[in-house]
């Protein structure tokens, strides 16, 4: 049997690529640019830009890809286990927070979507009109509502009247900083005040999907209110700066309570798989931050 490794296949295929063929998993050979006749695509087309979910089109790091292969080869059978243990202590480290503030899920649409649900069984969510709503809709499917306020002039979020409307129906107030679609970003003081003030009359989520895309990521971040004990909860995500939206791996930075409660919503470890778990381990080592820069 002929020896094909990772490293000599994508070098054939680069190869094929720079010759105007592309080498099919049936030994076929297809134009570049043309989709194959057989077996799946997993972008979009060449020369295709896709827009509607803002997806890293440079993908993973090198060093993740190659943990992502070495964790299928070796425990694809197998449920992940010790790598997400691994990921929390990682997080927890680099946010200077206990392992049992991190919550880890597949994706962060799983996380938002638990932390909707829980608060609407509580009470109603406090959004912007314009955010990316899909688990706020989600999560209050069966009970809650979601109390939208109107955009000022410039399209941004309005935190003064987003601290006025609070009352005591409002479960959660959420708020996504860089916002998305709109990608305006709110000051980190301004945010870090409203925050304060908001979290002592109820759970404050702040979406921060596209944090380490500014210019001042831990300015705009509002990690240090975790540290600081405030009922706040951050959200994160491998997909955009990692480049890994197709492997699904979110999590959350909050109290050990409020950590305990979006737990409750998922299945734990099952959900979570090795390639993503291993790629993750991998991006947000120092090496990997190296390799993103």
């Amino acid at each position: 049997m002929t020896d094909i490794s990772r490293r000599s296949f994508l070098g054939g295929a680069a190869a094929a690529a720079t010759s105007g063929v592309l080498v099919t998993g049936s030994g076929g050979a297809l134009a570049a640019g043309s989709a194959p006749v057989n077996g799946p695509e997993y972008g979009p087309a060449s020369h295709i830009a896709k827009l509607n979910a803002n997806e890293n089109p440079y993908g993973p790091s090198p060093a993740a890809m190659q943990a992502a292969f070495e964790a299928v080869r070796q425990g694809g059978a197998y449920y992940v286990r010790d790598t997400v243990q691994r990921l929390k202590a990682m997080i927890a480290e680099r946010n200077g927070v206990s392992p049992d503030q991190v919550a880890l899920a597949n994706g962060s649409s799983a996380v938002l979507t638990f932390i909707a649900t829980a608060a609407g069984q509580r009470g109603n969510i406090l959004t912007p009109d314009l955010f990316w709503d899909s688990t706020v809709r989600r999560g209050t499917r069966q009970s809650g509502e979601i109390v939208r306020l109107p955009k000022t002039a410039s399209l941004a979020i309005d935190l003064d009247a987003m601290e006025r409307a609070i009352d005591d129906d409002i479960a959660l107030v959420h708020v996504t900083n860089p916002n998305n679609p709109t990608s305006l970003l709110l000051d980190g003081e301004a945010l870090r005040g409203f925050v304060r003030r908001a979290a002592k009359k109820t759970t404050v989520l702040v979406d921060e999907a596209y944090n380490e895309l500014t210019d001042k990521p831990e300015y705009y971040s509002m990690v240090d209110l975790v540290r600081e004990g405030h009922d706040l909860i951050v959200a994160r995500t491998f997909s955009k700066i990692y480049g890994m939206a197709g492997m699904r791996v979110g999590y959350t930075i909050a109290s050990a309570e409020n950590t305990a409660l979006i737990e409750s919503y998922g299945m734990g470890d099952y959900t979570l798989n090795q390639a993503g778990m291993a790629a993750a381990v991998a991006s947000y080592s120092d090496q990997g931050f190296l390799e993103m820069s």
